[in-house]
């Protein structure tokens, strides 16, 4: 998916989403896997897009855009 969508993950806007997201909720299961900074980015997406089973639906509105 990260492919088809050009790297996505690998741009500032989806940075700066992840980071505001674990900012917005300090609780959710993705915080402490967005914020280790010790898996690469393209990794990150894919582990939420597998955390929904490619659901896009199921992703916070935030992030959605990023995986449209």
């Amino acid at each position: 998916m990260d492919n088809y969508k050009n790297d996505i993950s690998m741009t500032d806007a989806f940075k700066n989403a992840l980071f505001e997201f674990s900012a917005k909720y300090p609780t959710h299961n993705w915080t402490p896997l967005i914020l280790a900074n010790t898996n690469p980015m393209y990794e990150v997406y894919a582990q939420i897009y597998g955390s929904v089973n490619g659901n896009v639906d199921l992703l916070p509105v935030e992030l959605q855009t990023f995986y449209r």
